[in-house]
């Protein structure tokens, strides 16, 4: 009986030495496994941090205190800052008084709302002192209880598009020989004169002019030297108009002029009588000895029409 007791004493002992040493075994390996996936999760981090700073893209967050919490690399380049430097600084400190306060208004409507406002376009000066368009988002960042905890606020910059856009639209409306206003814009001014003149502006000129004897510069000296005076006449009509006048050209060797605020008959006449002078006074164009003039006829709203 006692070798027996003994027996079963030692095999309890040795067990409970076995599951002691497997308990052991088993905290290393978690803690091993712990370890591990901090490192991981660290690790993780990191990558997506230098996969963020890789993006061309300007992407911050900020929280409900109005401290700057995450910012890359793209947006600290942007305004020429230092990220570890103004972390846990408040947006107007780190971004200006005009673009930090701007921020903090539309980041309270996400806190208030708890949703992301739709896309909008901003204009900033970048550290630089150059202006640029940005197409920026604000979204909201929630915790597990779904409370919003910051703002993430990501913007792309449109610079380039928004000037190209800008090009477009500029040949558009412009003649290519003399970047006056063509056809096209000259109707737009037009009505938007009209509408203006139907609320109680003044009447308003539009000058039809036609040089005389063009087509001698061009059989004489080429259609070449016919550009150059084209652009000559244009540029010394430019100069003599006012702000609020438009010079278009039209074709060939026809131009507009929409004479804003017109007081009478007489006034839209001296106007034209100018005109002609200028284009008395680009005679003898490059030595050519070629003597030009032209043709003006006038109409005034809302006397002569009402379209």
């Amino acid at each position: 009986e006692f070798v027996t007791r003994a027996r079963n004493l030692l095999k309890m002992h040795k067990q409970q030495k076995l599951l002691a040493s497997r308990a052991v075994l088993l905290e290393r390996e978690l803690e091993n496994s712990e370890r591990s996936r901090e490192w991981a999760l660290r690790d993780s981090r990191e990558r997506l941090a230098q996969v963020i700073d890789t993006l061309p893209v300007a992407i911050c967050a900020a929280g409900a205190d109005g401290n700057l919490i995450f910012c890359n690399a793209f947006k600290a380049g942007l305004f020429g800052f230092e990220v570890d430097k103004q972390i846990g600084r408040g947006l107007i400190d780190v971004f200006g008084a005009e673009s930090g306060e701007s921020m903090m208004a539309l980041n309270r409507m996400v806190f208030e709302t708890g949703k992301a406002l739709p896309p909008y376009e901003e204009e900033i000066v970048d550290a630089k002192g150059e202006v640029r368009v940005l197409l920026t988002t604000k979204s909201p960042l929630k915790n597990l209880t779904g409370q919003v905890t910051a703002v993430l606020t990501s913007a792309l910059d449109i610079t380039a598009r928004k000037a190209t856009e800008g090009h477009l639209r500029h040949l558009a409306h412009h003649d290519p020989l003399t970047d006056l206003p063509n056809r096209t814009l000259l109707h737009e001014r037009m009505r938007r004169l009209i509408a203006r003149s139907r609320r109680g502006d003044q009447p308003f000129a539009l000058h039809l002019l036609d040089l005389d004897g063009f087509k001698a510069v061009n059989d004489l000296l080429g259609h070449s030297a016919g550009d150059r005076f084209i652009r000559h006449v244009g540029e010394k009509l430019r100069m003599a108009i006012r702000a609020q006048d438009t010079l278009a050209r039209l074709g060939g060797d026809e131009f507009a002029i929409l004479q804003a605020q017109v007081n009478s008959g007489e006034d839209a006449a001296e106007f034209a009588r100018r005109v002609l002078e200028i284009v008395s006074e680009t005679s003898d164009f490059e030595g050519s000895g070629l003597r030009t003039s032209a043709s003006i006829g006038i109409a005034i709203h809302p006397d002569d029409g009402l379209d």
